[in-house]
């Protein structure tokens, strides 16, 4: 339609990821009024994939937040539901969607998400339900076993601290991970 002297066509953009800008596109696209964008789940697809759609929402609903009722904590209901339909897994660290990405690991993180998690965190994990979770491993330090064990409910001095951390770290490099609670609390166990 014409508005004035200029030409008003309503247009699609589906941008590829062959040089890693899908995403960015898109949500500049949406940003600046284009009333389509092609994406999809995960950035899958394609010959190099697509934008992110849990990406695009995302920064849309953070940046021109423009729709309101938008709501990103189901986005890890539809990435399993996705999943579950197609096999295809995503990796657990993807932004937004990976059930990894509030998970922290080092001393130095634990105490900082404590005083400050905006310092740490793009958006609050409930923002796309998700929650924050304290993973202990070799880069753990005293900090973190501290608030683990808080959290666990196991109580123990300050001694007994720095042996627990040698023997965690020791064993996360041994497992080549970070350990699960039941492996803490047998640690813990073997102390007393």
């Amino acid at each position: 339609k014409r508005t004035g002297s200029r030409l008003q066509v309503d247009m699609e953009i589906c941008p590829g990821n062959r040089c890693y800008l899908a995403t960015a596109i898109a949500v500049e696209a949406v940003l600046n009024g284009f009333p389509y964008v092609t994406t999809s789940l995960g950035g899958i697809g394609g010959v190099s994939g697509y934008a992110s759609f849990e990406e695009v929402l995302a920064a849309v609903k953070l940046f021109g937040n423009t729709v309101k009722t938008m709501r990103l904590d189901l986005l890890p209901k539809l990435s399993e539901c996705f999943s579950r339909l197609t096999g295809v897994a995503f990796d657990r660290c993807k932004p937004v969607i990976g059930e990894n990405i509030f998970s922290y690991e080092s001393g130095i993180h634990a105490d900082g998400i404590d005083k400050n998690p905006a310092a740490y965190e793009p958006f609050p994990p409930d923002t796309v339900g998700r929650s924050r979770q304290l993973v202990i491993g070799k880069h753990s330090g005293k900090k973190s076993i501290i608030k683990k064990l808080v959290e666990m409910g196991i109580d123990f001095g300050n001694e007994e601290i720095e042996q627990i951390l040698q023997t965690v770290r020791l064993k996360s490099i041994e497992a080549r991970r970070a350990l699960y609670d039941d492996e803490l609390r047998e640690i813990c166990g073997g102390l007393v």
